[in-house]
């Protein structure tokens, strides 16, 4: 008890020390946490848009494989493939943030639509990754219409 007594003033410095070493731990381990957590919660965002992505081609082969010419003949079904097409954009941005790796497989997606791309000047792309796409996209196009 004595040993208590005598040492107590340096054992309240020591608790005092060891409280803000947690405290700045927990200061520095909870950002990285939320961090961590966003970050996988956007790559699993991103998975299921291209999952989704999948499905909708699969459910629209006519769209992911497109005879551009006839689809352009009917109004209607040409509006639903624009939206198709903002969809794979919408789809490449999404998967491409969570990794370079994804960039080549959009591109291919994207290698089925160059001849709408080519035909509509105002796809632009809000990143500047789907930018890039576009622009691969665009330098296969000919001074000739497609069409």
């Amino acid at each position: 008890m004595k040993w208590l007594a005598r040492h107590a003033a340096p054992l309240e410095a020591l608790a005092a020390l060891i409280t803000a070493c947690v405290a700045l731990a927990a200061l520095i381990a909870i950002p990285w946490q939320i961090r961590a957590t966003a970050n996988l919660q956007a790559e699993q965002s991103a998975r299921d848009i291209y999952r989704e992505f999948v499905a909708l081609s699969v459910q629209k082969p006519q769209f992911a494989e497109p005879d551009y010419c006839a689809l352009k003949e009917q109004p209607e079904r040409l509006t639903a493939y624009r939206f198709y097409v903002e969809y794979l954009l919408y789809t490449a941005e999404q998967v491409a943030e969570i990794s370079d790796d994804w960039v080549p497989v959009m591109a291919g997606h994207l290698d089925q639509h160059t001849a709408f791309i080519c035909d509509n000047t105002d796809w632009h792309g809000d990143t500047d990754r789907i930018k890039g796409l576009i622009t691969i996209q665009r330098a296969h196009c000919t001074a000739d219409p497609v069409c």
